[in-house]
This record gives C-alpha cells, structure tokens and sequence, in this order.
C-alpha cells in the first residue's frame, strides 16, 4: 500500500467512493514499480530461472510465450544497470534470486538511500554526471574481466541511465560532457533522445559497448520505470 493515509481520505464524504479511487491509485503505482513488476516477471522454478512475460509482451510478440534459463547451463550470474529507479528492480532480483545470484552493481542517483545488500551500489550525478557515475561503471567494469559463455547476465536500464552510467571514451574529459549536458539539456532545454546520438560518440559504455563488454554471456535486459 503506497498511499499511507488511506483510512483519512476515506473517512468522510463519499467514502465508499473515495475507497475505489485510493485503491485505483495504489494499483496504479504497484504497475509502474520496478520492484513489484520484476517479482512479477522473474522466478526461480525447478532449477531454472524462468521469466513470466504474460502481461509484459508487446501484442502479436513472434517471441510470445516464458524465457527459460537451465541454471545447470551457467556457472554464475550477475546483475547490473543504471536508471533512477534501478535499486528497485535491482531489490527485487536478489530477493527471487537468492543464493543463485553470485555478485552485481548498479548505479543510482544521489540522494537516495542504499536498499540493495548483495548487489553493489554506487550513488552518481543525475542530470549532470561526476566523478561517481565514472566510479560505478569501473566496478560494472570490473565484473566483465573474466566473463565466459557460462555467465547468465541481466542488464536493468531505465530513466536518467544516460547520464548515470557516463564512461568518456578516451581523450574525452569527464568535465566537457557534464557541461554539454548542463548547457544542451537544462539550459536548453534539449531533449533527451537529441542528446542520446552524441553521446553515444562520447562514450565507453554507450551504444551497445556495455554489450561487447560481456561477450559471451547472455544477456537479459530488463527496462525499467522510475516510481518516483
């Protein structure tokens, strides 16, 4: 339950009205919680990780139908991704994974507390990137260096992930992109997705590098929404 006075809105006039909408709205934000949606989505069932996509697939999805990963096929699995409200989604996989779950880091924004205890975090600039948003990736980084065809890897990417996981490629400053976004996007006002283009250009991770990265592991990317 997300609206924490329920009983005083619902107490007086139309009560019974009142109650209908409350609950309207608490269901309505458990659809866009990462944490709700994920517990919803990933399970571990007889050995298997097994993802549930009824009500996550587009209409008339080819792929329609669960994804199914035989843990007997992987020696380890990791999590990791960036967005503002990546610790949500990143709560819920260690909770359904468990002990399956052999290590992870994701990067959130300052600000917010640290919810996750198995999976790292690193807490960075959002909308402008610092020095923390390059610490974060050096430990996703990190997590690649011996990775093998036996590696299950889930990939959360949401809301603010292009300014949160900031990698200069080499030769660029971390001071000249955290002042083309400050100029191009706050006092501009220039869209995100116009931003997105060039800084693929600008970047280690961006563009489908973080990918490559973790050649040959599969990969499962989970995109998520900002509950906030």
């Amino acid at each position: 339950m997300r609206i924490t006075n329920k009983e005083q809105l619902t107490a007086h006039g139309n009560r019974e009205g009142r109650k209908i909408v409350a609950e309207l709205l608490d269901a309505g934000l458990d659809a866009l919680d990462p944490y709700v949606r994920v517990k919803q989505l990933v399970h571990v069932e007889n050995g298997k990780i097994v993802l549930h996509t009824d009500g996550f697939e587009m209409k008339g999805d080819p792929h329609a139908g669960p994804l199914e990963f035989d843990l007997k096929d992987y020696d380890r699995v990791f999590v990791i991704g960036a967005a503002k409200g990546v610790q949500r989604a990143a709560l819920a996989m260690e909770e359904v994974l468990g002990d399956v779950l052999t290590a992870g880091h994701v990067i959130g924004k300052h600000g917010d507390g640290v919810l996750c205890k198995k999976i790292g975090v690193t807490l960075a600039g959002h909308p402008v990137p610092d020095e923390c948003c390059i610490e974060g990736c050096k430990k996703i980084e990190a997590l690649a260096k011996d990775i093998t065809a036996r590696d299950l890897v889930f990939t959360i990417f949401g809301s603010g992930c292009s300014s949160l996981m900031t990698y200069p490629a080499e030769g660029v400053s971390l001071a000249d992109i955290a002042e083309f976004t400050r100029l191009m996007q706050i006092e501009k006002g220039v869209p995100t997705s116009d931003l997105n283009p060039v800084r693929t250009h600008l970047d280690r991770f961006k563009g489908g590098r973080i990918a490559r990265l973790f050649r040959p592991a599969a990969l499962v990317n989970l995109v998520t929404a900002d509950p906030s």
